[in-house]
């Protein structure tokens, strides 16, 4: 049996159960269903579906049980950032199959690798405490710097990954973009990982991937109510409030610290944005505007 069959398959009993709960003969019919859209066979005995469940749990952690008591199957709910995101995986990578043959029908954006071919020597290194030598090109740099780094976590941010590592030679936390690594590996230095690295507490503050130390504070921004519909949609950042919601009006409560990368997005948005409060971010936000329209 191909392993494309048994992808696609896994995908649809996942897909079937993740949106209401449902009894052995409902899978039965939606496979065959299926079965008669793509140009596989997805017909399966019982024995077999129960066989799929055991592979779903040990491959996707994803625990699909039988209740008894009303005689249904159901997804055991975990819905953390990891099986959401493998969930999304495997739809895009049976997307990509269904469409391999007809690529007008499936649309990429063009892009140069994002380095996701140095995760598993990258989790290696982390599970083992063992430290990484990596070359790396900073955008703003001629050359790139070789570095051995210890690595503690990967980030992603804006559809592109990081290395969140230790600089051993300047002994600080940075970030290394993945896309920018032209060789990394590993040696047999060994690291002391921190026991109190928690990646999203060291970057619950920030916006995007910049680490900043100066401390986070309160910002208040005012949003037309069209655009006000998509913050709303794609919140700025986990630690948005919503303040107003009219139709005049769309204003929000963000708690996280200054950057360049924060005061970039605020600047897409054009006039449909208004910093209320910091004074501090507000002035440079008007700096900037001013700085754009001399260049015209």
């Amino acid at each position: 049996m191909s392993q494309e069959k048994i992808i696609l398959r896994h995908s649809l009993i996942i897909n079937k159960i993740e949106k209401s709960a449902c009894n052995w003969k409902d899978i039965e019919d939606y496979l065959a269903l299926q079965s008669e859209y793509h140009d596989y066979d997805f017909n399966i005995s019982l024995r077999t579906f129960q066989r799929d469940l055991n592979n779903l749990r040990t491959i996707y952690g994803i625990d699909i049980q039988y209740d008894s008591n009303t005689e249904v199957y159901k997804i055991i709910e975990d819905s953390n950032q990891y099986n959401n995101r493998l969930l999304e995986s495997l739809n895009i990578i049976n997307a990509t199959i269904l469409a391999k043959n007809t690529s007008n029908f499936l649309s990429f954006e063009k892009r140069k690798s994002n380095g996701t071919e140095h995760f598993y020597e990258i989790l290696h290194c982390i599970k083992h405490s063992t430290t990484l030598k990596i070359r790396h090109k900073k955008f703003n740099d001629d050359e790139p710097k070789e570095r051995e780094v210890a690595p503690y976590s990967l980030k992603e941010s804006k559809h592109r990954w990081y290395l969140i590592a230790k600089d051993l030679n300047e002994g600080i936390i940075k970030n290394f973009g993945l896309d920018r690594i032209e060789r990394i590996s590993k040696t047999v230095n060994k690291f002391t990982y921190p026991v109190d690295f928690k990646i999203e507490e060291h970057t619950k503050h920030s916006f995007g991937i910049v680490f900043s130390t100066d401390p986070p504070e309160e910002i208040i921004l005012s949003f037309s109510e069209w655009q006000g519909r998509y913050v709303k949609a794609l919140p700025l950042h986990h630690s948005q409030e919503i303040l107003v919601d009219t139709p005049d009006e769309f204003r929000i409560k963000l708690y996280l610290c200054q950057s360049y990368d924060f005061e970039m997005e605020l600047l897409s948005f054009g006039k449909e944005v208004t910093v209320i409060e910091p004074l501090s971010l507000k002035n440079t936000i008007k700096e900037k505007l001013k700085a754009t329209l001399n260049n015209y």
